[in-house]
């Protein structure tokens, strides 16, 4: 087992769950893209420009939800809430 283990900045990490992240990720990558180029064929781009048309909504809503989430922290905020408010207090039990 010591043979599936890497170095990675001086410390020592498992091979398997390292290989598992970046396969899910790529999962994760290749989804969005078939599934944009799905949506914007659909939608009547042409196909020579769909890759970027599927870019740029995948852009534009990652935008939009990073946006949202700031907004949403903000709002939070203005309301007096802090993160440890929107946690269970394990502590206090």
């Amino acid at each position: 087992m010591a043979a599936a283990c890497i170095l990675l900045r001086g410390s020592r990490v498992d091979f398997w769950p390292l290989l598992g992240r970046f396969l899910l990720i790529a999962n994760f990558l290749v989804t969005a893209a078939l599934s944009g180029w799905a949506g914007v064929t659909y939608l009547g781009v042409p196909t020579s420009y769909a890759p970027f048309a599927a870019m740029a909504v995948i852009l534009v809503l990652r935008s939009r939800q990073s946006l949202w989430s700031k907004a949403q922290r903000q709002r939070l905020d203005l309301a007096g809430y802090s993160r440890r408010d929107c946690c269970c207090d394990y502590n206090r039990l």
